[in-house]
C-alpha cells in the first residue's frame, strides 16, 4: 500500500535536496545543518510572517464586543 509521503516529491526547505523515504515523512529538512540554517534565518529576522491588518482582526480591535 502506498503512503501519502510516497506520492509526492518533497524537497528540503533549505537546500532543495529531494527527501525520499519514511525517514523524511515528518520533516522538511534533509539534515541537522539545514534545520539549523533555517532556524538562524528566523532568529536573524531574515524570514517574517506577513502581517495583514484585515486577517481576522475585528474592525475596532480585539476589545470591541461582537454584534
Amino acid at each position: 500500500m502506498e503512503r501519502d509521503w510516497e506520492k509526492e516529491v518533497r524537497r528540503c526547505s533549505t537546500c532543495g535536496k529531494i527527501l525520499e523515504g519514511e525517514d523524511y515523512a515528518r520533516t522538511s529538512f534533509c539534515s541537522r545543518r539545514c534545520r539549523e540554517v533555517d532556524l538562524m534565518k528566523w532568529l536573524n529576522e531574515e524570514y517574517r510572517i506577513r502581517e495583514d491588518a484585515s486577517d481576522g482582526i475585528p474592525e475596532g480591535g480585539w476589545d470591541e464586543e461582537p454584534d
